[in-house]
């Protein structure tokens, strides 16, 4: 039953977390830090793409790139999962 209570004490402080924090909205362009776009059609050493082929290395590393900062990387996980049944009652009947 513990188990139950901290779990459900995760739940309630997480979503305490979440209320908490106020989105302001920045309506006011001169506050918007600036930015530069990275070069598409250029390698991450600088140098440029200049024939088809190339592009395909490009597309790999904007992929990889995309891949690490967006989805991240999973760590590695040496264990083993079990499963048990609970119940083989079916639900509705």
């Amino acid at each position: 039953m513990k188990p139950l209570y901290l779990l459900l004490f995760i739940c309630l402080a997480s979503n305490m977390t979440a209320y908490s924090q106020v989105f302001v909205a920045n309506y006011d362009e001169s506050k918007v830090p600036g930015y530069t776009l990275p070069r598409v059609l250029a390698f991450t050493d600088g140098s440029a793409i200049t024939q088809r082929g190339e592009w395909e290395k490009r597309r790999d590393e904007i992929l990889d790139i995309f891949s690490k900062e967006v989805y991240g990387v999973s760590p590695n996980w040496d264990g083993e999962m079990t499963a048990t049944e609970v119940s083989s009652a079916e639900v509705g009947k």
